[in-house]
C-alpha cells in the first residue's frame, strides 16, 4: 500500500509539533512542520536587513532539507541548521507577516508539495488540509483555548531562554490568530472534511492515540508506541 499524507492544521501552541512529530514516529513517517519554513525565511529576511520587496526573492531561492528528531524537527536552510534560531517573539510576528505575502506562499507551497508527493509525510501548519495537500486521507484540525495555548506557548519560551511575560504571549497570539485566520490567501481554517480536536483538557498522548486511530481507518497499519 502507497503511503498516505496525514494533515494536522491548527492555530499556534495548539499542539500540532509535538503531537505531529509523535504521530508520524509511531508511522515511521517524514515529519514536516511548515510553520518553521515560514519562520526560517522570515530569520533570513531579519538577518539579511532585507527590503520586503526583496521577499519574495529570498524565499524563492531558499533551500530547505528536514531530519526526523526524536526530541524536535530539524530544519536545514540553504545547508545551515536554524532549528534553534526561529523561536523569538520578534521572529514569529515577521512570520505571520510574511505568510501574507502571495508569492512566497507560492514558493513554499510548492516545496511543500514536492515532499509530500510520494506520501509517507505527517505535515502540519494552518493550510495543510485547505491548500497543501486537499487530497490527504486524514486531515485533522487541532485547537484549544487562548489561556491553554498562551500557556504552553510561554512555558516552550521560558526553556528557550527567551524572557517574556504571560500576558505578552497572550497579547502577541491573539493578534497572530486575528492575522491567520483573516489573511486573503490560505486563512487560518478547518477543511471541511478536517476531524477536529480540542486540545485544551487532553494529553499529548491522547490526541496522537485518536489521530492514529483514523490513520488506521484509512487502512493504514499503526506501529507499536
Amino acid at each position: 500500500m502507497k503511503p498516505i499524507s496525514v494533515a494536522i492544521d491548527g492555530p499556534v501552541s495548539a499542539g500540532k509539533s509535538i503531537i505531529g512529530s509523535k504521530v508520524a514516529a509511531r508511522l515511521s513517517y517524514l515529519f514536516i512542520d511548515t510553520g518553521l519554513m515560514y519562520r526560517a525565511v522570515a530569520w533570513k529576511i531579519q538577518t539579511n536587513f532585507a527590503s520586503k520587496k526583496k521577499w519574495s526573492e529570498m524565499a524563492a531561492l531558499s533551500k530547505f532539507e528536514w531530519r526526523n528528531n526524536p526530541s524536535s524537527p530539524t530544519i536545514l536552510l540553504d545547508g545551515v541548521d536554524v532549528s534553534e534560531k526561529l523561536f523569538s517573539p520578534d521572529i514569529s510576528l515577521l512570520s505571520s507577516q510574511i505568510a501574507t505575502n502571495s508569492e512566497i506562499r507560492k514558493s513554499l507551497v510548492k516545496c511543500q508539495h514536492d515532499i509530500a508527493k510520494e506520501g509517507g509525510v505527517v505535515m502540519v501548519g494552518r493550510d495543510i488540509g485547505t491548500v497543501v495537500l486537499p487530497d490527504a486521507p486524514v486531515k485533522v484540525f487541532l485547537t484549544a483555548s487562548v489561556d491553554a495555548r498562551a500557556s504552553r506557548r510561554y512555558q516552550d519560551l521560558k526553556e528557550r531562554g527567551i524572557n517574556i511575560s504571560l500576558d505578552q504571549v497572550k497579547e502577541e497570539m491573539i493578534e497572530r490568530d486575528r492575522i491567520d485566520s483573516t489573511r486573503v490567501d490560505s486563512p487560518l481554517k478547518p477543511a471541511e472534511d478536517a476531524v477536529l480536536i480540542d486540545s485544551t483538557t487532553l494529553s499529548i498522548e491522547a490526541v496522537v492515540e485518536k489521530i492514529l486511530a483514523y490513520v488506521q481507518t484509512a487502512g493504514l497499519k499503526v506501529h507499536g508506541g
